[in-house]
């Protein structure tokens, strides 16, 4: 018998005010291996994301206190979550709806009802490239830091590195 844990999938953020909704989602994303948290508003959402940053945020657009429009906005806006991405689901099928959640950011745009297999698949794919993005940045430090060590111990080559 293998004892080994299999490793998290990623961790995916889901927002929406529907009970019925959310808990889909939660049973069809744990089932895969992610770790699903759910929040019912658009306030909660960017707190929940600036708390435990998620991997993934499948975002619906129509929500209490802020639309999803304007949380995907706030959270590309922001230093600490622009790189996190945003998956926005609607059940609006309008041109101006699909033309907003560009412009507000999103990585993606699903409509309601969500196909499982095409979500799963974007999940993966956008868990993926999240991760990528993740390695590059931590590169980016630690060139940064090497860079500002030599600056440090030589003061010709300050401000060269």
């Amino acid at each position: 018998m293998n004892n080994q844990k299999r490793p998290i999938a990623g961790r995916i953020l889901v927002v929406d005010d529907v009970e019925g909704h959310v808990e889909l989602f939660r049973r069809f994303l744990s089932a895969q291996g992610y770790v699903v948290t759910t929040v019912g508003d658009g306030e909660a959402a960017l707190a929940a994301a600036t708390r435990d940053v998620p991997d993934v945020v499948l975002l619906d657009v129509l929500l209490p206190k802020l639309s999803g429009f304007e949380v995907c906005r706030r959270l590309k806006s922001d230093p600490a979550t622009r790189l996190i991405p945003v998956v926005m689901i609607t059940g609006l099928h309008d041109h101006n709806s699909r033309i907003q959640a560009i412009e507000a950011g999103a990585d993606d745009l699903l409509g309601k009802p969500v196909d499982r297999q095409e979500l799963s698949a974007r999940v993966e794919s956008l868990v993926r490239l999240k991760r990528y993005t993740d390695d590059l940045d931590s590169a980016k430090s630690v060139i940064l830091s090497l860079g500002l060590t030599v600056e440090a111990r030589d003061h010709y080559t300050e401000g060269h590195c």
